[in-house]
């Protein structure tokens, strides 16, 4: 029986580049599916920091209105942090029986993008 003592095992050059060029690949795409998910789930929570925000904001307004008789834009930025901003508002009253008040806002997300969402209330004072 003769051995042989020269043979040498292991991985050649061509077989380790495969592997590699494989390894990144799947890494590669990994990272997309990681980035995008990052991005999404930022966007959800700003989402729901300007419905909360907004949400907040229009029933304090609602609330001011009631007491004091009026209300205003200015009122209103007292109750929402600096990353959200008042796009438009109107309050308005109907024969004197209801009340509107509308609030849209803003918030940025991105570069150069931003979240908006107009939310409005209705109170009828008899």
């Amino acid at each position: 029986m003769t051995e042989n003592k020269n043979k040498i095992s292991g991985f050649t050059l061509t077989e380790t580049m495969v592997v590699v060029l494989i390894f990144a690949a799947v890494m590669s795409l990994a990272l997309a599916v990681f980035l995008s998910t990052v991005r999404n789930q930022r966007v959800a929570m700003s989402y729901q920091r300007l419905v909360a925000e907004t949400s907040y904001a229009l029933g304090e307004a609602e609330e001011m209105l009631r007491k004091e008789g009026s209300v205003n834009q200015t009122d209103i930025n007292k109750f929402l942090s600096s990353s959200v901003e008042i796009v438009d508002f109107s309050a308005y009253t109907e024969n004197g029986e209801k009340t509107t008040i509308s609030l849209k806002t803003k918030i940025k997300v991105g570069e150069g993008e931003d979240l908006s969402i107009r939310l409005q209330t209705t109170t009828v004072t008899n």
